[in-house]
């Protein structure tokens, strides 16, 4: 088999003023696509920060996702599911975010598999998973810790267009500095 995957381009938060990256012109020559990378949220105001994913620049109300979460630490709720539909993005929670207990260092982790991206006669499902440090002061009430975080999610979007562009974007702060991410085109899937 030749090399099935290859790297396509990397987008990297140079500074902490970047609210959005986007990968632009992804060719349609794969069969599947993978992006993958860590980052860290300049927001202290809301643990941890969230990360939402748009298609195409498509901000109508064509997608769904869902997503179970595990954390260690004090609250005992674990595998909780959240779930929208019919929305104008992907939401994933998958930055950790400076108010985690003023954490400014530690990355969360993520990728996201997009199958059959480039068809024009089927509609785009996939998956994610994602780590992050969390405050969850809010989750259990009085009580201020960090933990770890796990998310996995799947997600649908509601059109047969081929995707050619995948946007990022912090929903309450920013990127910030080195937080990068990679995309791979993956072909003999």
């Amino acid at each position: 088999m030749a090399n099935a995957t290859t790297f396509i381009a990397n987008q990297t938060s140079a500074d902490s003023t970047s609210k959005t990256l986007i990968f632009g012109s992804i060719p349609g020559t794969y069969d599947d696509l993978l992006v993958m990378g860590s980052g860290h949220g300049t927001t202290t105001s809301v643990n941890p920060e969230y990360f939402d994913t748009t298609f195409n620049a498509d901000s109508t109300s064509k997608y769904t996702w869902g997503m179970n979460y595990a954390y260690r630490g004090g609250y005992t709720a674990i595998g909780d599911f959240y779930n929208s539909g019919g929305v104008t993005q992907i939401r994933v929670t998958c930055l950790s975010a400076n108010g985690s207990n003023a954490d400014t260092v530690t990355p969360g982790g993520w990728y996201m598999y997009i199958p059959q991206y480039a068809q024009t006669t089927y509609k785009k499902t996939g998956w994610f998973f994602c780590t992050g440090l969390t405050d969850t002061t809010t989750w259990a009430a009085g009580t201020t810790y960090s933990t770890m975080t796990g998310w996995g999610g799947f997600f649908t979007y509601d059109s047969t267009a081929a995707i050619s562009q995948i946007q990022f974007r912090c929903l309450f702060g920013n990127f910030a500095e080195h937080s990068s991410y990679d995309l791979y085109g993956i072909k003999n899937s």
